[in-house]
């Protein structure tokens, strides 16, 4: 009887074991379809490929060795690892039609390990240069007074000389939400690891008004913008001082100067002094600020990634922010013409029209020489990571990352969690500073570890 139950129990073992082993295989195999999904509607941006892809029964799906080619570029970026959170329930309940076609109501994307490929061709990373980052960042990466490419951007041995020979590493995550009509939330953060953050909030919508959403339908009106300085703004102003017998203050004013002349001759008016002042504080290491934009219209999200900057700028109702100070609109006055010389204006105009149409053709005229290899320094020292922790009591006394509804990024100390506030210490250009959090405001909370 004992040998019959014993029996009998490795069976029922060997049963669970190959149950557990079809589901993951079931499970893998759909991931598969999805990856594929997400990889065809993608394909506009450029050519995907990957070494493998593993689920588990927890709604994570890994896709791992990535590379991407930019279409219209030659060199690649290599990716170490896709993590896809969603709903189990959608990769063993969704017909082969909707995993094929459709994408699940909530899903988190982070890729890790993100790098430009070091060696070869490098005109993605001269493009990424040359247009200020946009529209990962609002341009506040670029130049003003100090770029090689015209005033606005660097030239690639300038970023050369910024990173020291470092190879930069990037982290994304996107996030999205259906909210049961015909919206979706999401925030789209991008860190370039102990350099800067940044991040875009916002609503989207259908433009079908149906529950199942295709990229080419979205629109959008509103977008939220907010970026803190982790290491770059010191790079850079070491940098762009030595264009001015090393002094950083005569950078500072220079590169303000340079960004009211700009809006004076296109718009006919400048910018009040207290954001101009703000304007230069950004440039200060450890800076925060964010951003509303307000578009005067709705549009589709592909007219985003196409729009140019000053075209977005321009149709937008701004208001900004330092640090933790409240909005500012952004409202242009009359130019004040006794502190300008109306004819230094139109020539500083025309003088970087020309600096721009110069940087053009020594660009193109590059292109055709054969591409020098980069040289890959490994700098000692820690890098940040961040684990994401459930409980906010976890964070007490530890650097943490904590997120808001409104996409805001926090980093600072949890110095208490009491009911339904949180203590957070942070610190600013002035100082340490102490706020307070409502806990249902915070989205996600990530303490800071090393390695």
């Amino acid at each position: 009887m004992l040998t019959t139950l014993k029996k009998i129990f490795a069976g029922l073992i060997v049963l669970a074991v190959v149950v557990f082993a079809l589901s993951l295989w079931q499970s893998n195999k759909r991931a598969s379809i999805l990856v594929d999904n997400l990889a065809e509607t993608a394909s506009a941006a450029g050519q995907w490929d990957w070494s493998s892809i593993s689920s588990d029964t927890e709604g994570t799906v890994h896709i791992r060795d990535v590379s991407f080619q930019p279409a219209g570029f030659r060199q690649r970026v290599e990716i170490d690892d896709i993590t896809l959170s969603l709903d189990p329930l959608f990769l063993f309940k969704a017909s082969l039609d909707e995993l094929r076609h459709y994408l699940p109501r909530h899903m988190n994307i982070k890729l890790e390990g993100v790098r430009l490929q070091p060696h070869g061709p490098q005109d993605f990373q001269q493009a990424l240069i040359e247009r200020g980052y946009w529209p990962a960042v609002v341009g506040y990466l670029g130049a003003p007074g100090c770029g090689d490419n015209a005033p606005w951007a660097f030239s690639l041995s300038q970023w050369q000389a910024i990173m020291q020979g470092e190879p930069v590493t990037y982290n994304l995550n996107f996030f999205y939400e259906h909210n049961g009509d015909d919206s979706i939330d999401f925030q789209a953060d991008t860190e370039a690891e102990n350099l800067w953050m940044s991040s875009w909030s916002g609503q989207m919508k259908s433009a079908v008004g149906r529950n199942e959403f295709s990229f080419e339908d979205f629109l959008l009106k509103d977008l939220f913008y907010y970026h803190q300085d982790n290491g770059f703004n010191e790079r850079r102003n070491q940098l762009c001082a030595q264009r001015y017998q090393g002094s950083f203050g005569a950078y500072r004013k220079n590169s303000a100067q340079i960004v009211q002349n700009l809006i004076r001759t296109l718009a006919g008016k400048e910018l009040p002094d207290k954001l101009l002042n703000w304007y230069q504080r950004t440039l200060l290491p450890k800076a925060e600020f964010f951003a509303e934009f307000h578009l005067g219209k709705t549009i589709y999200l592909d007219e985003l990634f196409s729009m140019p900057q000053n075209v977005f700028l321009a149709q937008s109702d701004i208001a900004v922010g330092l640090g933790e100070s409240d909005p500012e609109p952004v409202h242009l006055q009359p130019i004040s013409y006794d502190k300008v010389d109306a004819d230094v204006l139109v020539q500083a105009y025309r003088e970087d029209v020309l600096r721009q149409k110069q940087a053009r053709q020594q660009h193109a005229s590059k292109a055709k020489d054969k591409h020098r290899l980069t040289v890959k320094k490994v700098i000692g020292g820690t890098v940040a990571r961040y684990r994401r922790v459930d409980d906010l009591t976890e964070a007490v006394g530890r650097k943490a990352r904590l997120r808001t509804r409104k996409g805001r990024v926090i980093n600072g100390v949890v110095r208490q969690v009491t009911g339904d506030t949180v203590i957070v210490e942070v610190h600013y250009v002035t100082g340490m500073a102490e706020f307070n959090l409502a806990r249902r405001d915070i989205t996600s909370v990530e303490v800071l570890i090393a390695r």
